[in-house]
């Protein structure tokens, strides 16, 4: 990714109904020029999870593990950010 952000923590659940996200990014990095720079957090993401699967473009091969789920990263372009 030559410029971007990189999510650590959030959220970004869809509205079961609607498809719709609303989350806050709670941590991640910008990227920029392909290196992480300085620290993200309280931006807004937001969209539509039918939109944000149709823009996965890359997966991991290596990925964490937490309480039972298995979770590669996942790279989806295109994606809406907002912060102040």
């Amino acid at each position: 990714v030559e410029d971007g952000i990189f999510l650590v923590v959030g959220a970004p659940f869809p509205d079961s109904v609607t498809g719709q996200v609303s989350s806050t990014i709670d941590g991640g990095f910008l990227i920029r020029n392909g290196q992480l720079a300085e620290p993200v957090k309280g931006a807004l993401l937001a969209g539509s999870i039918f939109d944000f699967l149709g823009r996965i473009d890359a997966v991991s091969s290596d990925y964490r593990e937490e309480a039972g789920a298995i979770m590669p990263a996942v790279r989806v372009r295109d994606v809406l950010v907002s912060a102040e």
